[in-house]
């Protein structure tokens, strides 16, 4: 019995002294910063867990004990939720310029420690192979040579995308921002399962653009054939950290937010190509200085408004675009062919395509964004909203199709029929 419970002892003293970080990273976006922290005297063995938005979320929340000791990530969605479920444990912040970046909400319990854009990721030899020169920014991708060649994530299966969307409708504009991603849609090849999963498919040739973290992408430009454009006039990303409330190691994870924070830990993040930057201001001479410079001067999005919404952000993109991108995908070639074989634009069908069932009043409205969130919640087809939604694209892909038989163009009489079945 004695040596039972010493051996619990010891396993209890070792889980103790290693500090767990789960994050939302790729483990490459992580070592170099960890592999500094353990140079320092009061670091301890640290090792990552790196799982989805919702994966960690779940994870924390569903275990009793102490299996994450930080929370590393660029989702202030994420932290949001933690916060809301008493999952954070109140950090020893600098009352810093720096950390203007963390939404007011999260404050005192989540910490900036440094900065990264959006942009996206070109495979330029698989685009010289097709005699096509690349996109400069979000309506460069609607170009209908790229057809099959872009890759997105669903923001229902990647933060980072949701915020890149988020970002796109608030500056745009609702209407404007979803009649793009909707033709943008018609492009994609595929929608990827993670955010740093299109940055890889990107580098194996399965896709010739998408958009991602400039994080995602960095670590990859060593390859000739990729580089990474920014997004002009997009948004900065904040890059977060935060102390699991259950930690036994709070005093250790307090220690590497000091570390991150210090000057060290800041010159660390400029020391290999991660795509993050420091959150304090270098000197006009260092290396990284204009990009950082231009990052920390992107305006902030509405962060309050993209947690109100990011229900109806999902749930809408999911419907629209996930769930019938075969559909869309054969509408948009369809149309393309039209508009070819007469000369012009057809400005009264692209808007069968790229016409969405929210307005924008709706999009902004307090009591329905609530309700949707009540209602949605556990995503059921038999949610008369989604039901309505369903219906709504289905009766637009047929108009479409109509249309387009009268003026002689022949589509695929398997997409015709079932459009918006899925």
């Amino acid at each position: 019995m004695r040596t039972t419970l010493l051996l619990l002892f010891l396993s209890f003293a070792s889980t103790a002294q290693e500090l767990v970080i789960g994050t939302t990273y790729s483990l490459e976006a992580t070592t170099h910063v960890i592999s500094v922290w353990r140079t320092f005297p009061e670091s301890v063995p640290t090792r990552t867990v790196n799982r989805t938005s919702t994966s960690l979320e779940q994870l924390l929340s569903a275990s009793p004990e102490d299996s994450v000791d930080l929370i590393l990530s660029s989702s202030p969605i994420l932290f949001t939720h933690l916060q809301e479920k008493g999952l954070l444990a109140a950090v020893i912040a600098p009352d810093a310029p720096e950390q203007q970046w963390v939404p007011g909400q999260l404050r005192g319990h989540v910490v900036a420690f440094s900065v990264s854009g959006y942009g996206m990721l070109i495979n330029q030899h698989y685009l010289d192979g097709q005699g096509i020169s690349a996109p400069e920014d979000w309506e460069g991708m609607a170009d209908p040579r790229l057809r099959g060649m872009v890759i997105l994530s669903s923001p229902s299966r990647s933060d980072t995308n949701h915020i890149m969307i988020e970002t796109l409708l608030q500056r745009r504009g609702w209407e404007s921002g979803w009649r793009l991603l909707l033709e943008i849609a018609g492009n994609l090849g595929t929608l990827s399962s993670r955010s740093f999963g299109v940055a890889e498919k990107v580098q194996a040739d399965l896709a010739a653009v998408g958009p991602v973290l400039d994080s995602y992408a960095n670590v990859l430009l060593a390859n000739p054939d990729l580089r990474f454009h920014y997004f002009p006039d997009f948004t900065v990303s904040p890059t977060y950290i935060a102390v699991n409330a259950k930690s036994r190691n709070i005093a250790h994870a307090q220690a590497f937010i000091r570390y991150l924070l210090s000057e060290r830990g800041q010159q660390a993040l400029g020391e290999v190509e991660t795509g993050k930057y420091p959150i304090i201001r270098l000197p006009v001479d260092h290396p990284l200085a204009a990009r950082q410079h231009q990052l920390l001067s992107l305006p902030p999005i509405d962060y309050g408004l993209m947690i109100r919404r990011q229900s109806l952000v999902r749930s809408l993109f999911d419907m629209a675009i996930s769930n019938r991108l075969a559909q869309l995908q054969e509408g948009w070639r369809s149309l393309h062919q039209a508009e070819q074989q007469i000369g012009h634009s057809l400005p009264e069908l692209r808007r069968l395509l790229t016409d969405i069932p929210v307005s924008e009043a709706q999009s902004l409205d307090a009591a329905y964004l609530q309700s949707f969130g009540v209602r949605t919640q556990a995503y059921s087809n038999n949610n008369l909203e989604l039901i309505d939604w369903q219906n709504y694209f289905h009766l637009r892909q047929r108009q479409l199709y109509t249309a387009l038989g009268k003026m002689g163009v022949g589509t695929a009489s398997t997409s015709q029929s079932g459009a918006g079945r899925k």
